[in-house]
């Protein structure tokens, strides 16, 4: 491309750049590395995925969304049951998602920090190793990143119709992750500052429009089958929180905390006495439902319970833990090529079927094929590139650039953006460790948003060192 067309399409010139570069790399790894596989959690993806498109059973239970079966049923639908359809798809999204940050970055800070976001998220390595595991983070990270570009470009002459679709693909990603809701009551910063006030009222009802059109049908749905808003999992979650991270809520001499006398107060107490000895979340749950005869949304409801009571118990601990586990989280750690941080990824693709064949369902047993010969030798060359950029690896300098970024929302009302990207992060971040944990794929979908906070902070640090120097050196 000539200097003279970059400089008469230098949006275009900037995307055809990310493109260039998110395809090398993606073509690069795309047939080096097999799908990877988490135990139950790619299971309960794929199995109903699998059913809706054979035209079988459709039964995702009472804790997935719909959004991300039915993206693999689908892919299955038009690709096939190999697993490397679904890896082609998903680094499809990949680019969708590098484009994205380059528009958020645009949006917040200009064309330098959109390239600078384009280019980080296209290159980075957990993004690249997410996008082959049979999860919904690759999904859901596209999703977000669109869904933050819209609300912040409906700041623009175009902000009608761009507000009411940043609402609908936020509900996207709340049917693909329920965390997205968390983002919701932050819609009116991304349009703080327009004028008049009334404005910013106005394209906020239009987002919530655009979210309540595409979240109503499953709403619905859910409230006939549970009598529960969304998908439930809550409990689950909780429990896990207060039971296995560090330090834990619930120890193992600890008695029941709560005097409550209602009839569920005993299935509460036996699921308090369950988790002392540690039991896995999902068979505390199972063991509530068997015993006292509850449905699973019940059950769940029981674990939520238990679990807000050890916080009562330990308000203080669970707040320093969950701000403590928030910034362990925000600077993240190495991305293995299908080991989740486990050992198990750092020397080998692992095989799904040692595991897998035994307790999978029999419907989908034959999908989660070990790697080839030719992919396992391929494996140093694979890790090799997804290693190229590691966030985690800066982790403390991302922090500060976010922070600069922060502040020139603060400070400059051109930056003004970087207030909602900063909100959205934070609030993500201590949501998910509040209730969840500190799980590495809760972060990975936030990395466009951080990568163009940071970027915004970067930009602001050297127009404000530029302004200094001229200052001084007016020449």
């Amino acid at each position: 491309m000539s200097t003279a067309r970059i400089r008469r399409h230098p949006d275009l010139a900037a995307l055809a750049l990310l493109l260039a570069v998110g395809l090398l790399i993606r073509a690069a790894i795309l047939f080096r590395a097999p799908a990877f596989f988490v135990g139950g959690d790619s299971q309960t993806y794929l199995a109903p995925a699998y059913g809706l498109a054979r035209g079988g059973d459709w039964d995702l239970g009472v804790r997935r969304p719909p959004g991300y079966p039915l993206f693999l049923a689908g892919v299955i639908a038009v690709l096939g049951e190999d697993m490397r359809g679904v890896v082609l798809a998903q680094h499809l999204l990949g680019l969708t998602t590098a484009i994205g940050a380059y528009g958020l970055g645009r949006a917040v800070a200009g064309r330098a920090a959109g390239i600078l976001a384009g280019l980080a998220v296209a290159v980075s390595g957990p993004l690249l190793v997410y996008e082959h595991y049979v999860m919904a983070e690759a999904l859901f990270g596209a999703l977000l990143t669109a869904a933050a570009w819209a609300l912040l470009a409906a700041r623009g002459a175009k902000g009608g119709w761009l507000a009411l679709l940043g609402g609908a693909l936020l509900a996207a990603g709340w049917l693909t992750r329920p965390a997205a809701l968390l983002l919701v009551p932050l819609i009116p910063l991304a349009l703080l500052g327009l004028r008049p006030w009334r404005r910013v009222v106005v394209l906020s009802a239009l987002a919530g429009v655009g979210f309540a059109l595409v979240a109503a049908p499953w709403i619905v749905f859910t409230l006939q089958r549970s009598g529960t808003v969304g998908s439930v999992g809550i409990g689950n979650t909780l429990m896990w929180r207060v039971t296995r991270e560090e330090p834990a809520l619930i120890q193992p001499r600890d008695s029941w905390p709560s005097r409550e006398g209602d009839e569920l107060a005993t299935a509460r107490r036996y699921a308090f006495g369950r988790a002392t000895r540690k039991d896995l979340p999902d068979d505390i749950a199972d063991a509530v439902q068997e015993r006292f005869g509850l449905s699973e949304s019940a059950a769940d409801r029981v674990l939520a319970a238990t679990a807000i009571e050890a916080i009562r118990a330990r308000p203080l601990l669970y707040l320093q833990s969950t701000a403590r586990l928030a910034l362990e989280l925000f600077i993240g750690e190495e991305q293995h090529l299908g080991g989740q941080g486990k050992e198990a990824g750092t020397e080998r693709y692992p095989n799904p079927q040692d595991k897998y064949q035994t307790w999978w369902d029999p419907r989908i047993r034959h999908i989660p094929q070990p790697p080839t010969a030719p992919e396992a030798a391929e494996f140093e060359r694979t890790r090799a590139i997804v290693t190229l950029f590691q966030p985690h690896r800066i982790g403390g300098l991302l922090l500060a650039l976010c922070l600069a970024g922060l502040a020139a929302g603060l400070l400059a009302p051109r930056y003004r953006g970087a207030l909602f990207l900063a909100a959205a992060i934070l609030t993500s971040l201590l949501g998910a460790t509040a209730l969840a944990g500190s799980f590495p794929r809760f972060r990975y979908p936030l990395d466009p948003l951080i990568l163009t906070l940071a970027a915004t902070g970067a930009v602001a640090a050297l127009a404000a060192a530029r302004r200094a120097t001229r200052s001084f050196w007016p020449a």
